[in-house]
């Protein structure tokens, strides 16, 4: 997935899948438009998409993960 914002800086997030792994890698590049650094994070968040049967389902989420924010400077080049 490409985004371009208005200053034309390039934010470009890629999913990688291999075969027989059930883990899922991502990318992150960043393309600096501008001559300042810039100050960007990521954020993540994974959503359970199962529909459990209604005599399972119990209201609340049987999904738990963790997220550890990242901080990065970049600079033009």
């Amino acid at each position: 997935m490409t985004y371009t914002d208005a200053a034309g800086n390039t934010f470009t997030k890629t999913f990688v899948f291999k075969r027989g792994d059930y883990a899922v890698n991502v990318n992150y590049s960043v393309q600096n438009a501008g001559e300042k650094p810039l100050e960007v994070s990521t954020f993540g968040q994974l959503k359970q998409s199962v529909n459990l049967p209604p005599h399972r389902d119990t209201g609340s989420s049987n999904f738990c993960a963790a997220y550890v924010p990242r901080r990065s400077v970049l600079h033009a080049g």
